[in-house]
């Protein structure tokens, strides 16, 4: 197993990217504020209990219970109205902005002739949302979805079948995510290469230098 480190503060950012071939980017929180998902989910909640009543409530309990956590898209799965997820969706994502430095990044790792990819939790219908709004497929030669793999991001098995499919070579990829639990460590863990954006760098436009 390989625990990769690196210390921002001791290592120049540019010497991490050496014989990088391939970079990995997480979306929400790394490309794009996720600060929408605080504002739309009250929305969402609402919407769903003029619907079904208790029944929401309920379903809250039960996704708290099981991941910690309620997000709006497997909240309305639960309740077999995803309809009203991407009824709602639209309108915050025509609100949504890309962090600083997205785009130059992109635009960088493209002419650099990089292959990019793009990880994501999200679904592919919504990222296609998304990637639609901000004019951001051409950038990508491969998106990988929630519906892609069978496994989270914190299985080794997921980064296994991630590079099998994608035909990348872990040893010259490199992973860019604000998770640093369910992307970062993993990914280090697998032998990949990886930046937190929060601790290594702070901004994406420190790649850029």
């Amino acid at each position: 197993m390989n625990n990769y480190s690196f210390d921002a503060e001791k290592s120049k950012i540019s010497g991490i990217f050496k014989n990088v071939k391939t970079f990995l980017l997480d979306f929400d929180g790394t490309l794009m504020n996720k600060e929408i998902y605080v504002e739309m989910y009250p929305h969402i909640v609402n919407a769903l209990e003029k619907k079904y009543g208790d029944k929401v409530k309920e379903a809250i309990i039960e996704l708290k219970a099981k991941t910690g956590e309620v997000d709006t898209y497997e909240l309305c799965a639960k309740l077999n109205d995803l309809n009203l997820y991407y009824s709602i969706l639209p309108t915050f994502i025509g609100k949504s902005k890309l962090l600083d430095g997205t785009v130059d990044l992109l635009k960088k790792l493209n002419t650099a002739g990089k292959r990019v990819l793009l990880i994501t939790n999200s679904h592919r219908r919504t990222i296609d949302l998304y990637l639609v709004k901000h004019d951001l497929g051409k950038y990508f030669d491969f998106v990988w979805a929630n519906e892609d793999s069978d496994f989270s991001k914190s299985d080794e098995n997921y980064w296994a079948e991630l590079t099998m499919a994608t035909n990348i070579i872990k040893e010259e990829s490199i992973v860019i995510s604000d998770d640093l639990e369910r992307d970062v460590i993993p990914a280090r863990n697998f032998g990949m290469k990886a930046l937190h954006l929060g601790t290594d760098i702070i901004s994406l436009k420190e790649i850029l230098q």
